[in-house]
């Protein structure tokens, strides 16, 4: 048996390298490549961290697993969290 995995390169990132790979359009992997020394910048242990607790409470995809230089983890659907969103009293909850 075969399975048609669909590989999907993302370009709106200035640093690192987004690829999307999913057998169904609900389940998608999201691997990340970091950029060239990002981590001068980025705490990636806190950034992995706070990936993981999110999760736990539900408001993050799973950390599926972590590289040298790159993280894969889950997607989850949304929107993009704006000013009027966060206002709304079941979003700032």
């Amino acid at each position: 048996m075969y399975v048609i995995v669909t590989v999907q390169v993302f370009t709106a990132g200035y640093t690192n390298k987004l690829i999307g790979c999913s057998v169904t359009p609900d389940e998608v992997i999201l691997v990340r490549i970091y950029g060239h020394r990002t981590d001068l910048l980025i705490d990636r242990d806190q950034e992995r961290n706070s990936m993981i607790v999110l999760h736990a409470v539900g408001c993050a995809a799973p950390l599926f697993c972590r590289f040298e230089n790159g993280i894969a983890y889950g997607y989850l659907p949304g929107v993009v969290l704006d000013v009027d969103l966060a206002r709304k009293p079941l979003v700032r909850r």
